[in-house]
């Protein structure tokens, strides 16, 4: 900040200095503890979903069937259980710059397809549909570019719990590939839209309704995303659905 003298010239100059050193090493400590907490986590996951899966090959001449429908779920859900162990750990390593990227060149419509089939299995009430292709490849890490749709189709299936379907819809437009992913759910409102993708906010349904998760998913999307060069939005209304688009540059761009 200038300091005048009495003839309006600059006399000196007024420096304020903040030393944030505290705030860094907290919150690098609470990624390490992060990342310890997920290593340590993970190793009993493991473990029990090998017992399970064990147990579910003993089972399966059993001709009772409330007891396999168990064992299904079980496994669904100590999978569900470990992909969040996978990403919290995950997200610790993207705020501190070093989650591993493998960039090759792929085909997308493959991925998507791949990504799709993936997601379908878990899926019982929700058709997905694929409508358009973008007939292109990308040079990217594809299983952070998948992982990526598959956050989107995982936000659309949660937040339309009435619904019968989502949509997946693949274009190309002059130098961008376009994927959209439309639900026919809650709908999110605009005071929503501009903090839907920051880390662990959470939309609220009808009478303040909790949706499970974390929130983290969009938000870890959306970083790798703008790591190529790419942008994510939504566009809602509420009680009409939403629809969550991710644009990919063709033309190859390096990550920073």
């Amino acid at each position: 900040m200038p300091i005048l003298d009495k003839q309006g010239k600059v006399s000196r100059i007024i420096t304020i200095l903040r030393d944030i050193t505290g705030h860094v090493l907290a919150d690098e400590t609470k990624n390490e503890f992060l990342k310890m907490a997920t290593h340590e986590l993970k190793t009993p996951i493991t473990s029990i979903k090998a017992f399970s899966q064990i147990l579910g090959k003993m089972n399966k001449s059993s001709k009772n069937k409330e007891m396999k429908k168990y064992f299904r779920k079980m496994d669904n859900q100590i999978t569900g259980l470990s992909e969040l162990i996978d990403d919290l750990l995950n997200m610790a390593k993207l705020r501190q710059g070093k989650l591993s990227f493998y960039d090759k060149w792929f085909n997308l419509d493959s991925a998507v397809k791949e990504s799709v089939k993936k997601m379908q299995k878990g899926c019982n009430q929700h058709k997905l549909i694929i409508k358009g292709a973008t007939k292109k490849r990308f040079f990217g890490d594809k299983d952070r570019i998948s992982k990526i749709l598959i956050n989107m189709i995982n936000n659309a299936v949660k937040y339309s719990p009435n619904a019968r379907r989502v949509i997946i819809i693949l274009s190309t437009k002059t130098g961008i590939i376009k994927i959209g992913v439309k639900d026919f759910g809650i709908g999110i409102s605009a005071k929503h839209n501009k903090r839907i993708f920051e880390q662990f906010y959470r939309v609220y349904g009808q009478k303040n309704k909790l949706f499970p998760g974390i929130g983290i998913g969009l938000f870890m999307s959306k970083e790798i995303a703008e790591r190529y060069g790419a942008k994510m939005w939504v566009e809602s209304r509420e009680e009409k659905g939403s629809t969550f688009f991710l644009s990919l540059p063709i033309s190859e761009k390096k990550r920073i």
